[in-house]
């Protein structure tokens, strides 16, 4: 959900924003074929609002997505999405139809991978506290680690470990360098690093 959000926040910030007219005498036509952007809205009288669920910051992403997941007022989000045209810009009706289809991927993971996720996570803890209703529970520790070492052992398996081969400098360094244990370290921090860096974005 984290993800996903950074993703519709750089996609969708400050772009659900319309203008509030209901205390004018515009009707709803005069209304769609004046105001085009927030500059008209606010010559009419008008009121620059975001509706409650929106993706203008990470964090506010992560709320709408937690609504998003029970499916109560998702197809107003979507709609929200699909008539959004870009930041400071009226709404126009269906002006981004693909958004439909990210919806529906959306609902496909958010709703129905990660609940059946959830519930097969709370059988195989079921499953693990039945197993220690067993008689499992009459091994002394050092049965217990015994026969855990012999699954250890079963479950080992080789890893084939890279050798350098090339008597090539240049290829030497970066080779060394690529089997450095705190490359891996390093390469980690970048990406959660990078993930933050994204994670930062708001609107205004």
């Amino acid at each position: 959900m984290f993800i996903i959000s950074i993703l519709l926040t750089t996609l969708l910030s400050g772009k659900f924003f319309r203008c509030d007219l209901d205390h004018t005498l515009l009707s709803k036509e005069q209304q769609k074929h004046i105001i085009k952007n927030s500059w008209d809205c606010a010559d009419y009288g008008g009121e620059w609002v975001t509706p409650p669920l929106n993706f203008d910051n990470t964090l506010q992403g992560m709320l709408t997505l937690f609504v998003f997941q029970t499916k109560e007022g998702w197809i107003g989000i979507m709609w929200d999405s699909v008539d959004a045209v870009g930041v400071d810009m009226s709404p126009v009706e269906g002006y981004n139809p693909g958004y439909i289809i990210l919806y529906m991927i959306l609902v496909i993971i958010l709703c129905l991978l990660l609940v059946n996720m959830f519930v097969g996570i709370v059988i195989e803890t079921y499953n693990k506290e039945k197993d220690g209703l067993t008689f499992n529970q009459l091994l002394t520790n050092e049965q217990r680690s015994w026969i855990e070492l012999q699954l250890m052992t079963y479950k080992i398996k080789p890893v084939a470990k890279a050798k350098e081969s090339s008597s090539n400098k240049i290829h030497k360094f970066f080779f060394k360098v690529s089997q450095n244990v705190y490359f891996e370290n390093f390469v980690m921090l970048c990406i959660l690093l990078n993930t933050v860096a994204m994670a930062l974005l708001w609107f205004d």
